[in-house]
């Protein structure tokens, strides 16, 4: 048995009871940590940087946490579950600690996370969790880029620097083998002027490298031509084909670089005879000669061999080797006194970094872990879990009343908790994902149900996106026609298991999200839920199916006819099929979403925001909706009109969820495109399992269709991974389907 991290931190039960898991009632709580810390233990502290460097964290920083920073306090630094070296302050008045923080590579956040931990039993402690917990950490995408080249030579008395630039300002999906992220676009003909900042080039040949990605192919061979002058000097005319990834380098002739701006043009001629030529930049690397000069304290170089002069600094100088990022090293060097310069002999090829006094960076934030609640506790015994951030879990807290008044394990837990107990702090649904196979494989009981609690976006770095848009994150998931799209049904796979056949294995629980931004959401959705299951039997009336089918493809209708078929003569169907162009029939649909249908299922084209092509029903049609005496749960058998995750638009799913005693109770959409074919693997299972199981919640449905669609297809593996339940998965459909 595992030392369980809670007997050495049980003294965040005070500190952080404000921000715990949300219960009421005399009902079951998680084991809280059971023994208080003595007065000499520390908090462990979680650090944040976002970008790479050297930082400092003086002890006025971490006072408050209790931790001590002057030597002989056993002080530990940990990244990734890995031992951090450190270096103290030599600063008598002021203890503290510099050390060298990496920046994120994950793909959904941009901070990466440090622990501070003082005491060897915290330390141990904190390894025994790490140790417990599964972690896959599939979440990272490592940048396109390369130390030095050999062809940057460093003329005497000057050394070899490295310049990356990247601006996140165009999502396209389907870009492939790398970040989906880039800068600027370069529809042929046209060209891009960027200025661009050198500290202190020597004279010396340099090199560039220009990032690219083409998103047009042609028949012609070529089919991208670019040219690229850097201060009015031509130093690149290349040719190239296909879709994808392609990196231009170009040798930069002596002389042409300037201290300060650089004007870079990048010109698409549009002479390949090609019918479309797209080419997006995506970074910009300088490999460059440079006199060795700090800037603001600091010098960031590759050594060229011999003893260099390091000037600029605003005192004693402290050089480190980062040649390996994982291990760097302090190079001890003879203090330079009231000199603001200083001769270093290192080897040649290899990286360092000098700082001066006022070199090091602050970092982003300092905060406890979070661990007030023991979900690692092998005794834990839950059927139904809600993650959120805590005051979207207070939202919604009426629904979780109601579960537990029904029978069920009820525990509501903060996703900051998450984060800390399963993926060393690192705010990536990897963790969710660690904590449900956790639980399934060693609390006393499975949970049945998973309710996410919290909006997302295809922007989880916030590139562009606001705060309130990254709430809870999803995982981002390449698909066949759409690219990168979001997936919630990866929070119950087993990672890295497959059935004897080759198929991917999941866990037994019921996946259901609501994407709330606000408390305010949640609890529009929440009254909604409650209202539904209190309500009885519509009295005289068969459950109501309907299904409504567009216009523009004759298959549609069939395949909507097909999904009625299914129901017995006990159901009340209906088919709703118009035309190609008509123009009442958003009036009919909501005539239709207003007539107490226990089910709704649309087949047919669609967006973002719409029905079909005509625009048979939008976003804009939900808010003319009135409450109709039962609300239906509306199955979208088309595509993207559960695409959450932009970060300004509205999905249709999310319109009809957020609209007050009206629109939807529950919504089963996708966030991807996907054939209609591989779209009836799921609706027909969906269909037969609601019949033969009526005892089902809606998740428990929908969780027994997806073990029955094929995963070997790439279509219908896309439908399996993207087709989402919005809504509680533990819902019943209002005994309305006997």
């Amino acid at each position: 048995m595992f030392i369980r991290l809670a007997i050495v931190l049980g003294l965040l039960v005070i500190l952080m009871a404000g921000c715990g898991p949300v219960n009421s009632g005399d009902e079951a709580t998680a084991s809280p940590n059971p023994a208080l810390p003595t007065a000499s233990q520390a908090l462990p502290v979680l650090v944040y940087v976002e970008e790479e460097g050297f930082y400092q964290i003086d002890q006025a920083d971490v006072e408050s946490f209790g931790i001590r920073l002057s030597p002989g306090n056993d002080i530990y630094l940990y990244n990734l579950g890995e031992e951090q070296p450190f270096w103290l302050a030599d600063d008598a008045s002021q203890p503290g600690i510099r050390f060298f923080g990496r920046a994120s590579n994950s793909l959904y956040s941009k901070e990466n996370v440090y622990w501070l931990v003082q005491g060897e039993a915290s330390r141990q402690a904190v390894q025994a969790y790490w140790n417990a917990s599964p972690s896959t950490r599939l979440a990272s995408v490592t940048p396109d880029q390369r130390e030095p080249g050999e062809r940057v030579g460093a003329p005497p008395g000057s050394v070899v620097a490295h310049r990356r630039l990247e601006q996140n300002l165009v999502y396209q999906p389907l870009a492939s083998q790398g970040d989906h992220w880039l800068w600027l676009s370069l529809p042929a003909p046209s060209e891009r002027s960027l200025e661009i900042d050198l500290d202190s080039p020597a004279e010396g040949p340099s090199m560039l490298r220009l990032g690219m990605w083409a998103s047009t192919e042609n028949p012609l061979s070529p089919d991208h031509h670019l040219r690229v002058a850097l201060n009015e000097m031509p130093i690149a005319d290349e040719t190239w084909d296909g879709i994808g990834r392609y990196v231009l380098e170009a040798e930069i002739p002596a002389r042409v670089l300037k201290d300060g701006a650089n004007r870079l043009i990048v010109t698409a001629p549009g002479d390949t005879g090609a019918a479309a030529d797209m080419t997006f930049i995506d970074w910009i690397e300088f490999d460059y000669a440079r006199l060795p000069l700090a800037i603001d304290d600091v010098l960031d170089f590759w050594h060229p061999g011999g003893t260099i002069e390091l000037e600029g600094f605003s005192g004693d100088v402290e050089v480190y080797e980062i040649t390996d990022r994982s291990n760097p090293r302090e190079i001890k060097i003879a203090p330079s006194g009231a000199r603001k310069s200083v001769a270093f002999q290192g080897e040649k090829g290899r990286h360092y970094v000098a700082v001066g006094p006022q070199g090091y960076r602050r970092v982003a934030r300092l905060v406890s872990a979070f661990v007030q609640t023991d979900l690692q506790d092998p005794a834990s015994s839950w059927d139904y879990l809600a993650i959120g951030p805590p005051d979207l879990l207070a939202a919604l807290e009426p629904l979780l009343a109601y579960r537990r008044g029904s029978g069920l394990k009820v525990l509501a837990v903060p996703l900051q908790s998450v984060y800390d107990q399963f993926n060393y702090g690192m705010a990536e649904p990897d963790a969710i994902q660690n904590f449900m196979l956790f639980a399934s494989q060693t609390w006393a009981r499975q949970p049945r149900y998973l309710l996410l609690v919290g909006d997302a976006s295809y922007d989880p770095r916030a590139y562009q996106a606001p705060p309130e848009a990254n709430r809870l994150p999803t995982f981002l998931v390449d698909t066949i026609y759409g690219g990168q799209t979001a997936s919630d049904v990866l929070f119950g796979q087993v990672e890295g298991t497959t059935k004897a056949e080759g198929e991917p294995v999941f866990l037994e629980v019921a996946i259901g999200r609501i994407p709330a931004r606000t408390p305010k959401e949640v609890k529009i959705l929440v009254d909604k839920m409650l209202l539904y299951e209190r309500s009885s039997r519509i009295s005289g009336q068969s459950p109501g199916i309907m299904a409504i089918a567009d216009g523009q493809g004759q298959f549609f209708k069939s395949d909507a006819q097909s999904f009625l078929d299914l129901f017995s003569v006990d159901f009340r169907t209906e088919l709703y099929a118009p035309p190609a162009g008509a123009s009442t029939a958003s009036q009919s649909i909501r005539e239709y979403l207003e007539a107490d249908y226990t089910l709704v299922a649309y087949f047919g084209h669609g967006s973002i925001e719409t029905w079909g092509k005509d625009r048979l029903f939008s976003t804009a049609d939900v808010l003319q909706l009135s409450s109709p005496r039962i609300l239906p749960v509306v199955l979208n058998m088309t595509c993207l009109t559960g695409l959450f995750t932009h970060p300004s638009i509205l999905s249709l799913a999310e319109a009809l969820l957020w609209q007050p005693a009206a629109g939807a109770v529950a919504v089963l959409a996708p966030t991807s495109l996907t054939l209609p074919g591989d779209q009836s693997f799921l609706s027909r299972p969906l269909a037969q399992v609601m019949i033969d199981h009526p005892e089902y919640s809606l998740g428990e449905a929908l969780m027994a269709a997806r073990q029955m669609v094929p995963t070997k297809n790439p279509g219908t593996r896309d439908v399996l991974l993207t087709f989402l339940l919005f809504g509680d998965p533990a819902l019943q459909l209002a005994g309305n389907l006997p």
